[in-house]
């Protein structure tokens, strides 16, 4: 069966066809080939012949006003990826704590935990290494599942756990995870 995937000129590409004949291997991998371009532009929905792609998720940072705004009328999850000190420092009341240390073994978990959700914010003390780092292999573990988990968009908190608090956010000292706590 020959199926045609469109590049459309909205992705500032000169309109351009990719055939792919399944199912011979070397075909096949013309196909996977193909559908990786389409995700690379954004290109959601169903492509031409009913070929199925996803968007490729992008990462953008969010300030702390932005994150309350957003809690009110979002699908919210907060995820804090730091150690130990989130035990000694408290942490954003509602969040999830998946340690760094242990993140890319924790992934499955993680997804089923945020089933339902529309936004995933990560941060660690600062979002300038930990936070961004599990940010993104959040997004290309998301890439690489065949299943849609949901997610529309990934961000990360500016200035981190330390700039939360900094700016008087209220935090939770409890043990729980997911924090039960009542968000902001």
């Amino acid at each position: 069966m020959l199926m045609l995937i469109d590049a459309f000129p909205k992705i500032g590409l000169r309109p351009a066809v990719f055939a792919a004949l399944v199912p011979n291997s070397a075909d096949k991998l013309l196909k996977d080939v193909a559908e990786e371009i389409m995700c690379d532009h954004e290109m959601l929905g169903e492509g031409s012949m009913g070929v199925r792609t996803k968007m490729a998720l992008r990462i953008s940072y969010i300030t702390p006003s932005e994150l309350i705004s957003m809690r009110r009328v979002s699908k919210v999850a907060i995820v804090d990826v730091r150690d130990e000190e989130r035990s000694y420092d408290a942490h954003i009341a509602g969040s999830h704590h998946y340690a760094s240390g242990n993140f890319s073994g924790r992934m499955p978990d993680l997804v089923e935990a945020l089933k339902g959700k529309d936004t995933v914010v990560f941060h660690c003390a600062l979002s300038q290494v930990r936070g961004p780092t599990c940010a993104q292999m959040f997004v290309d573990y998301l890439s690489k599942k065949s299943e849609d988990a949901g997610i529309r968009e990934v961000v990360i908190l500016e200035r981190g756990f330390n700039g939360w608090k900094a700016s008087g956010r209220e935090v939770c000292s409890c043990m729980d995870n997911p924090c039960k706590a009542e968000a902001a």
